[in-house]
């Protein structure tokens, strides 16, 4: 779960919100998968914004906890939002493409949620998780801290814990690919700022997780994704230190 709260509390609520063309593309992942965020002259990452990752994970953590109502509420509330700062996002320098993305999976989970009974728990907190999927992009188009690969780890580490959830461990296997590979763009920056113990827990989770995928160990890797995620956590805190 990312922390914005210092800084929307030590910024003018104009500035979390973000000024139209402040932002630009030079805070976005680079093409060789580097990550730039925080190092552009972008705004901060928008309120708006990051309240839609937050209900994103919650709706997922809802999802997961059978409680359909809290979901559907999540995803009211992300399509309102959205709706309401999309053009926003775009004039700030997000891509067409991302900007579709997130379009794409807000209409897909409000359809999960429409049709919910027809749904596992899994097939629902998947869609909600779908909206995290482009949130990387999105917020390295803007300043802050944590480095916005690090979204895609969060990301990510759900998609496995649902392969786990249910039996899937191909696609665990590639979703774990993905984080390795993620984690290895953005490990030198984790060992810049001190967060050395957090890098190495972080990559025998890594290797926990491919092993239990080949071992086709369900539990095991559910759980072993909730330790990834958790340390993802604490990667995220250590850049506000």
């Amino acid at each position: 779960m990312r922390t914005f709260l210092p800084f929307l509390l030590l910024l003018p609520l104009a500035a979390c919100e973000g000024t139209p063309g402040a932002a630009g593309a030079d805070g976005a992942d680079g093409a060789d998968g580097s990550d730039s965020s925080g190092d552009s002259e972008a705004a901060w990452v928008p309120a708006r914004l990051a309240d839609i990752e937050g209900k994103a994970e919650d709706a997922y953590d809802m999802a997961l906890a059978g409680d359909y109502a809290a979901v559907a509420d999540d995803a009211a509330d992300m399509t309102a939002g959205w709706a309401y700062f999309r053009d926003q996002v775009g004039a700030d320098g997000a891509s067409e493409a991302d900007l579709v993305a997130l379009d794409v999976a807000i209409a897909a989970l409000n359809e999960a949620v429409a049709n919910q009974p027809d749904l596992t728990d899994y097939e629902l907190a998947r869609a909600a998780n779908m909206i995290s999927e482009p949130m990387d992009e999105l917020f390295g188009v803007y300043q802050d801290p944590v480095p916005a690969i690090i979204l895609s780890l969060d990301y990510g580490g759900r998609e496995v814990q649902l392969d786990a959830y249910e039996g899937n461990f191909d696609a665990a296997l590639v979703h774990i690919g993905d984080l390795e590979r993620g984690w290895a763009s953005v490990k030198p920056r984790v060992l810049a700022v001190g967060a050395d113990t957090d890098a190495v827990d972080y990559e025998a989770s890594l290797a926990a997780q491919t092993e239990l995928a080949n071992a086709a160990d369900s539990a095991g890797l559910v759980d072993e994704a909730e330790v990834g995620l958790d340390i993802v956590d604490l990667l995220e805190d250590a850049f506000w230190l």
